[in-house]
């Protein structure tokens, strides 16, 4: 089993994640505002995010299995 980090990290990687999971959104926004997304830039926009959804929701679903396999226990974020 995976150490737990200690108590005073918590909010902070809570809050990392968060920053993470924005990136990719932050990303494909500036590539569209910047006119380096090809054809219809909300269209092509519409559909990143989509795809950066799936790989979430998929991310998301793979904690379970992680922690009753490995004993990974990242359900609190």
């Amino acid at each position: 089993m995976l150490p737990a980090l200690p108590r005073k990290y918590h909010a902070t990687s809570i809050w990392l994640l968060y920053a993470v999971g924005f990136l990719p959104a932050a990303y494909d926004f500036w590539l569209g505002a910047t006119g380096r997304l090809p054809g219809n830039p909300v269209k092509a926009f519409e559909h990143l995010l989509g795809l950066w959804a799936l790989r979430f929701l998929v991310a998301t679903l793979a904690i379970t299995p992680l922690r009753d396999l490995f004993g990974i226990n990242w359900i609190r974020y």
